[in-house]
């Protein structure tokens, strides 16, 4: 046995020990905690000192990871009855730690956030979600700046969201963040059992939404004109390009969108043979297009009709009837339609009032100038009362202006 001396504080922690025949002092804090050797003990003793501040000052920062726990709120209980000094403290957070978080204890946000992007869970979502999911998480974790699992407390999320978030975007940092210690964290990867948020005494709540002002029918003519019918300089190579590979495109989309109310997430969905029945499609026979389950919004199939003005725009129309079965009438995502449309809109002059506006627009005027029921308007566009058309949709446009609108092309 080496001939070894401890010396220990009663007020610092860890211990140090002298090892005279390698004539080093090495300190150590518990059986399988840190270790570090110095020559000189001066140089030892003052590594324990700031190992002993550094330890006691996250100890009692970390006071907030321990409140969503019962037995943490009875350990601080007996803390407070008996008098404990800030050190005992240290010691409870770090048993605490230990129980709550075995498998985190060293495990720092970026390690943990890096896991949860590797599980089925997660790649299984939706691509859009997910990368908005992502970009928010990688927000925090720019914030956190290496900081461990255990040591992400319910004030240091608050803060982020107070001063990092903008105030139109913090509702959904928070619903992001929610998502990723609940289903992640805790539910697949078990790395914790404690979600910090819980803990917020103020949490951000949604704004209230803003009600959408559709297009008007004049609106509407005008800029499927100026798809459909595009100006071009024939000099112009870009625009010669556009009007051939991304307006014939973009003219199905809004045509559908405008005259069926589908949301612009389920329209990037839509194949050709959901127009078809067995080989063909029947356009004289009640046309509608038929949505499974996996292609709308609410997960439950629903037919939607089509208009006597859509059916005859699209058996003529030559782009539409170059797909194949399997081909999507609009083959990029719900973002890409969304800059096109706006980039239209710009293009023909009309104010820009948001891609989910089609929806409103096509209600509004279909409430009115369709022969059809609230009950057939309201399965169609898949809400559950017939309330939500009534209330929201009726009072935008005039008869005369929804009958014009169903009238264009016939």
């Amino acid at each position: 046995m080496l001939p070894l001396m401890a010396t220990k504080s009663k007020t610092l922690l860890g211990s140090i020990y002298h090892n005279k025949t390698r004539k080093n002092y090495r300190f150590r804090y518990g059986r399988d905690g840190t270790v570090r050797v110095f020559k000189l003990k001066r140089d030892a003793e003052t590594y324990q000192a700031e190992f002993t501040k550094k330890l006691k000052a996250d100890g009692t920062s970390a006071v907030d990871t321990m409140k969503a726990s019962n037995d943490a709120k009875q350990a601080f209980a007996v803390l407070a009855k008996h008098k404990l000094p800030a050190s005992a403290l240290v010691d409870a957070v770090n048993l605490y730690v230990a129980q709550t978080n075995p498998s985190s204890r060293h495990l720092t946000f970026s390690e943990a956030l890096s896991a949860v992007r590797k599980t089925d869970r997660f790649n299984d979502l939706a691509k859009g979600t997910r990368a908005d999911y992502n970009s928010r998480w990688t927000r925090l974790e720019g914030f956190l700046a290496g900081k461990k699992l255990a040591e992400i407390t319910p004030s240091l999320l608050e803060t982020f969201l107070k001063k990092k978030c903008a105030a139109s975007t913090r509702f959904k940092f928070y619903v992001a963040l929610n998502v990723l210690w609940e289903s992640y964290f805790i539910g697949t990867r078990r790395v914790t059992k404690f979600n910090p948020l819980k803990e917020l005494p103020d949490p951000p709540q949604k704004q209230p939404s803003k009600s959408k002002v559709p297009y008007t029918c004049s609106e509407v003519f005008q800029l499927l004109d100026a798809v459909e019918r595009p100006k071009i300089d024939r000099n112009d190579v870009a625009a010669l390009v556009k009007a051939q590979m991304v307006l014939p495109k973009l003219s199905v989309a809004l045509n559908i969108a405008f005259y069926t109310g589908l949301r612009a997430s389920e329209l990037c969905r839509v194949q050709l043979k959901d127009f078809m029945r067995g080989s063909e499609i029947e356009w004289d026979n009640d046309p509608y297009i038929h949505m499974p389950a996996d292609k709308t919004k609410e997960k439950s199939e629903k037919d939607v009709y089509l208009p006597a003005y859509l059916i005859k725009y699209l058996r003529s129309n030559s782009y539409f009837n170059s797909l194949s079965p399997e081909d999507k009438i609009f083959p990029h995502t719900a973002k890409t339609l969304r800059l096109q449309m706006k980039a239209q809109c710009q293009v023909s002059g009309i104010n820009w009032k948001g891609a989910s506006v089609t929806r409103a627009t096509f209600t509004t005027h279909a409430a009115k100038g369709w022969l059809v029921s609230n009950h057939d308007l309201t399965d169609q566009l898949g809400h559950s009362t017939d309330q939500m058309v009534i209330q929201h949709y009726q009072k935008y446009a005039s008869i005369e202006d929804c009958k014009r609108y169903f009238q264009r092309g016939l």
